[in-house]
């Protein structure tokens, strides 16, 4: 963000990723996701880009870590499009060996009975974290669930957290994964929820100087007019800066501030959001 258009409006710091935005239904969520995974099952999480999932299962798995009640686990690879179950069983093997660099024998058999061990030493559930799990071949979904199996009848418990986009649960209930899809505990992430112009108020807040009030930079109507085009904190904030910019580079002529600001928002939002900010596949 432009240095000139913060010193325009006071802003301490854009107003884009600052923090964490908590309402009655990310509570909820992490709440139910809680339960699920201290049962040891297969859970599914789901949400559009931008709404904030991402955050939401970085505190929850940081939460999980503090408490010392269950062992986390995730795959730290970058080539989230080649994730396979061997992948993730070498992420086990890191997370719950005592050994720095474990011995991960090549042969199946071996390598499972090993895990199994691994699950027992260790008396304490496990919490599997897949990210972009939109992108799991319906294979890989079949072997999560074995995988889950497997644990449980060598005396261990393992829950397989997936996260991904709404694809992920269309893909679930296709008839080909019946057998995955109803032991999939499933949960969809609904991000702001009607919760838009409050997130907007907390942003701001969070975002200008000490002493300068929301309503300093945005009207009531314009925030409102924010609120009801876009869904997602990626949105908001990204318009509410596209807006701020407009709104400071008016010519001298026209009227700028908070009363210009609604004429700006209507025009940075007349087209549809493009695809990075709505994109649900």
């Amino acid at each position: 963000m432009l240095t000139e258009v913060m010193r325009h409006y006071r802003l301490a710091r854009p107003p884009v990723d600052v923090g964490f935005y908590e309402t009655e239904h990310h509570k909820q969520i992490v709440h139910d996701l809680r339960a699920t995974i201290m049962a040891g099952r297969l859970i599914a999480l789901t949400a559009v880009i931008g709404s904030g999932k991402s955050l939401l299962v970085r505190r929850l798995r940081e939460a999980l870590e503090r408490e010392n009640r269950v062992i986390v686990s995730r795959a730290l690879s970058l080539e989230k499009a080649k994730i396979t179950v061997p992948l993730l069983v070498s992420a086990l093997f890191y997370d719950l060996s005592p050994d720095k660099l474990p011995t991960i024998s090549r042969q199946a058999e071996r390598r499972e009975r090993d895990l199994q061990e691994l699950f027992r030493k260790a008396k304490k559930p496990v919490a599997l974290f897949v990210d972009d799990a939109h992108d799991l071949h319906a294979n890989t979904l079949k072997a999560l669930k074995r995988l889950v199996e497997l644990v449980q009848e060598g005396g261990g418990q393992l829950s397989v957290v997936m996260l991904g986009y709404p694809r992920l649960k269309n893909d679930l209930r296709r008839p080909t994964m019946e057998e995955v899809g109803d032991r999939t505990t499933l949960f969809e992430f609904g991000g702001l929820r009607d919760r838009q112009r409050d997130f907007i108020d907390w942003v701001l807040r969070a975002s200008l100087e000490e002493g300068v009030e929301p309503e300093e930079v945005i009207t009531d109507d314009a925030a409102t007019l924010l609120a009801a085009r876009l869904k997602t904190p990626l949105q908001l904030s990204r318009y509410l800066v596209r807006a701020l910019r407009l709104d400071s580079g008016l010519a001298p002529s026209r009227s700028t501030g908070p009363s210009s600001m609604a004429c700006c928002l209507a025009a940075s939002t007349t087209s549809s959001p493009s695809s990075t900010d709505t994109a649900t596949t």
